[in-house]
């Protein structure tokens, strides 16, 4: 039996809103330091702007990628698990729940300061995929469909250590 991950209110309009406003600010960025680079600038303070618009497009570019990881829809198939980009409906990424060790439920803060239910699934301690209620509204039917030896963690993680566990400075304790 297939199980669909289905958008909640707020993770359908983020799905479509954030990735699109990261993407224009990447090229609107690349498009600045491409003028810098040229010598569209003065010269006394160009390599300073440089430096900071080239950060701030990697950056954006990092957030539109993490953001269509996140939005993503979902669909597992009893050992399998597809994710579809949105706007890339071309581009289909296939894992085998065999390349995860478990996984963990745990709670996060959200923008709003707000508890959050969240299920990661996690290979060699590191953070690999996550799922989260605020984004999709049938978790708990995600979270039964994916047969894994399963952890809980009962503190809400801090937005600073979500960010390390994300990243890879820190790893999940099993």
């Amino acid at each position: 039996m297939t199980t669909v991950s289905k958008y909640s209110d707020v993770g359908g309009y983020m799905a479509t809103a954030m990735p699109l406003l990261l993407i224009g600010l990447m090229i609107v960025l690349i498009y600045l330091t491409v003028d810098a680079l040229s010598g569209g600038w003065d010269s006394s303070y160009s390599f300073l702007m440089l430096c900071l618009t080239f950060m701030l497009a990697l950056l954006s570019g990092w957030l539109a990628f993490f953001s269509f990881k996140q939005y993503s829809k979902k669909e597992i198939d009893g050992n399998i698990m597809r994710y579809y980009l949105p706007y890339l409906p071309f581009l289909v990424v296939t894992k085998n729940m065999e390349d995860f060790d478990r996984k963990v439920y745990v709670k996060t803060y959200d923008r709003h300061r707000r508890i959050v239910d969240g299920i990661w699934l996690v290979k060699d301690g590191k953070l690999r995929l996550e799922m989260y209620s605020d984004v999709f509204s049938n978790l708990e039917e995600l979270g039964k469909a994916i047969k894994l030896p399963s952890n809980k963690i009962d503190e809400p993680i801090l937005s600073l250590t979500l960010i390390a566990y994300q990243i890879g400075l820190k790893r999940v304790k099993i």
